[in-house]
């Protein structure tokens, strides 16, 4: 997943929550988006070491994977919110 593709995404979530109406579940989504963030975040901060190693390290695939995992996760509870509300 490319840097591009997650941007994207995140966006498009971010939109998505902001078009929920009922009130419970758009902070319960959120928190999930900020969840998802919090792992972007050490994804960048591992970016940083593996720049300075020259080789991409196993902490790094793991929080991409996370993060992979996060954000799927997130815009299937975005259409199930959409679904409900």
């Amino acid at each position: 997943m490319d840097d591009e593709e997650i941007t994207r995404r995140f966006k498009r979530t971010s939109d998505a929550i902001a078009t929920i109406k009922d009130r419970r579940a758009r902070a319960d989504l959120t928190k999930l988006f900020r969840s998802a963030n919090s792992v972007l975040t050490e994804m960048s901060k591992e970016a940083v070491e593996c720049r300075r190693n020259k080789k991409i390290t196993v902490r790094y695939r793991e929080l991409e994977n996370n993060l992979e995992t996060a954000l799927t996760n997130l815009e299937h509870h975005i259409t199930f919110a959409a679904l409900i509300g």
